[in-house]
């Protein structure tokens, strides 16, 4: 049975490889026990304070390493990532262009890399994978490619940007979560998300807070903590 919990834990910075790019993530785990579970955690977009030390990507590493081994990290071109660009293109332009594009093929190979590291290094099941506004899409095409992926989480889903309807075709646990004050929340895109979700997928709206949860890190903590005890709880885990 899993039982989250709060307790001491260490982190540790490390490196891995996607190809011939060195990508850096910080691996969190408890400090006096043995770890239950994975869970790879994927944050924002870069040019929108997007990186591992990220308030929600961080606290929620931090609070699940009470139980978990975590592993945030960052994209190419974030922190000390690496990144191979053109002569005169900044790695700003580079996440311009992703986002103009919504080609995010090399994000999602970046976060698939952080997942092979962290089952490589600990390869515990169940995995869990989260993901933060921009992080939902790389973490739910890491989740949909690899089978040992259990349970799939979503916070801030960017609604009017990005059509999840690609979740209709899985069917394993998941749980959408955001604000109703969320300035990318859209109630005809809600309402539309939920006739074509699976049955095995929650969306849940908060009433306050907003996209951010600045300051609100704790319940959201509180909400996907919930979340996983009940989906373990009903699989006999």
């Amino acid at each position: 049975m899993i039982v989250l919990k709060t307790e001491a834990i260490i982190e540790e910075r490390i490196k891995f490889n996607n190809g011939q790019l060195e990508l850096t993530g910080v691996l969190g785990y408890p400090a006096e026990s043995e770890p239950q579970l994975g869970v790879l955690l994927c944050p924002p977009h870069p040019n929108f304070a997007g990186d591992m030390n990220n308030n929600v990507i961080q606290a929620l590493a931090r609070r699940l390493a009470g139980t978990a081994i975590t592993l945030r990290f960052d994209y190419r071109g974030v922190g000390a990532s690496h990144i191979e660009l053109p002569a005169g293109v900044s790695t700003i332009d580079y996440w311009d262009t992703v986002e103009e594009k919504q080609d995010y093929k090399d994000a999602e190979a970046d976060t698939q890399a952080a997942g092979d590291a962290l089952r490589e290094i600990a390869p515990i099941e169940p995995l869990i994978t989260i993901g933060y506004s921009f992080g939902v899409v790389t973490a739910a095409h890491y989740a949909m490619n690899n089978t040992e992926v259990e349970l799939l989480v979503g916070i801030s889903p960017p609604w009017t940007r990005i059509d999840f309807s690609f979740l209709c075709d899985y069917h394993k646990p998941t749980l959408l979560v955001c604000s109703r004050n969320d300035f990318l929340y859209k109630q005809e895109e809600i309402d539309r998300i939920r006739r074509v979700i699976s049955q095995s997928t929650k969306l849940e709206i908060i009433n306050h807070s907003d996209h951010f949860f600045r300051g609100e890190e704790e319940l959201i903590c509180r909400e996907i903590e919930k979340y996983i005890q009940q989906v373990f709880a009903q699989k006999g885990v």
